[in-house]
């Protein structure tokens, strides 16, 4: 099974039990929509490991469209990143 994560930029963002909820909710409506199974998704306060049933390229799309959503969601709500690296909202 491949396996993804995504580092977030603030080591205890992922400790609010909301933001970590839009994360995961993120990822299930993300896979419903292109119709494959949601990825099991694993929160820690400072990353997010993902792993499914997945092709391994299905897999990254689904992870890049949730990264790019959720740090868009987070800088507009906090004024700040939710994701390491300078790829997502723009």
């Amino acid at each position: 099974m491949p396996r993804l994560t995504l580092y977030a930029a603030n080591s205890a963002s992922l400790t609010s039990t909301g933001v970590a909820d839009v994360v995961r909710a993120t990822m299930i409506e993300t896979a419903e929509l292109h119709g494959v199974p949601p990825p099991m998704v694993e929160i820690f306060p400072d990353r997010i490991e993902l792993d499914g049933d997945l092709p391994d390229a299905v897999l990254l799309a689904l992870t890049a469209r949730v990264r790019a959503a959720t740090d868009r969601w987070h800088l507009m709500k906090y004024n700040a990143r939710l994701w390491q690296g300078d790829a997502g909202a723009r």
